[in-house]
């Protein structure tokens, strides 16, 4: 229900045709998307969605400012998510960018829709420019993160910069709102922490990463690239491929492979990879019409949009090995 397995039954014991099977659900405010899958004795699978609307009257909004331990009282599994954007940087050093904290919050909007997978507001985390200091995104990643339990749905996003320490460059960076270049093992967010968070802090098992952030040298005035030193090679976005090796149930999908930039595109208003992110999201990697978009749908159809959008500059990059390609991202109303 709402992109998390609710229940899971193996071996039923055989009953009549017409048999009725009960299930008790916990609807969440707004749109609930509920999908029942049926695999037969010969193998042929059954899906059936519904979609119920649950009308809330008076409810108030949490901000995802507080920091209080959010209780779960439902007892249902939860949806999580930090979202970062950084596109006004404190430090002069570091140029700005046009359209990460727009991107940033285009999603985290999405995310709390019920086609998003109505997330609710108290468990999405959102850092834009100077709320995302180098402390909020610890945090965020560190602590907020860590009431999640085993098999709840956790979506981390980045957008900004990231760049290697110009002395020994196989150290990596994503670069923060108060980041000093001069400084950056120090005032910087090391890739490292991030496998950190996910190993040692997040329960998680269900983790989906998504970062637009690498490093290169220009800055032009239709496309602009989201980095901070010119390289042939790109070990951020190397690195965080790696990032699904760190445990059980993590898919990273990054805007970019190595020795590439991340381009913003300004008819688009957007970094070209969150562009058709949030395109594939709302429905048209929906390849089989299904109502429902799983994460291997959505990898496809961005991974094809931006190479042919930048004439083959660009081409994000999945996380190698198994992963859940049926995990649904998202759920198209209708």
């Amino acid at each position: 229900m709402n992109t998390i397995e609710i229940a899971k039954k193996e071996n039923l014991p055989k009953k009549p045709a017409g048999t009725l099977r009960s299930e008790k659900l916990s609807l969440s405010a707004g749109l609930n998307q509920i999908q029942v899958m049926v695999n037969g004795r010969g193998g042929e699978k059954v899906r059936k969605i519904v979609n119920i609307t649950r009308r809330m009257l008076g409810a108030p909004i949490s901000t995802a400012s507080d920091d209080k331990p959010i209780k779960n009282s439902s007892g249902q599994l939860q949806r999580w998510a930090v979202v970062v954007g950084v596109s006004e940087y404190l430090n002069p050093g570091i140029p700005n960018l046009s359209y990460a904290e727009r991107d940033a919050r285009t999603f985290a909007e999405f995310l709390k829709t019920s086609a998003g997978g109505g997330f609710e507001e108290e468990r999405v985390k959102i850092l834009l420019n100077k709320d995302a200091t180098l402390n909020n995104v610890k945090l965020a990643l560190n602590k907020f993160l860590r009431q999640t339990v085993d098999k709840d749905l956790v979506v981390i996003y980045f957008a900004g910069h990231g760049a290697p320490e110009p002395a020994n460059p196989i150290n990596n960076y994503l670069l923060c709102y108060d980041t000093d270049p001069k400084s950056l093992e120090t005032t910087a967010f090391p890739m490292w922490d991030v496998n950190t968070a996910l190993t040692r802090y997040i329960p998680s098992k269900r983790v989906v990463v998504f970062t637009d952030a690498c490093h290169s040298g220009g800055i032009s005035t239709d496309i602009a690239t989201r980095g901070m030193s010119a390289t042939d090679d790109n070990l951020i976005n190397q690195y965080l491929t790696d990032l699904s090796k760190s445990k059980e149930g993590v898919i990273v999908f990054t805007a970019s492979q190595a020795g590439e930039v991340s381009q913003e595109l300004e008819k688009f208003g957007h970094g070209v990879f969150t562009y058709y992110l949030l395109d594939g999201m709302k429905g048209k990697a929906d390849f089989n019409n299904d109502y429902t978009v799983t994460i291997g749908e959505l990898m496809d159809y961005v991974e094809e949009k931006v190479k042919r959008q930048t004439n083959g500059n660009q081409h994000p990059t999945r996380n190698q090995g198994t992963y859940d390609k049926d995990l649904t991202i998202s759920l198209i109303p209708h």
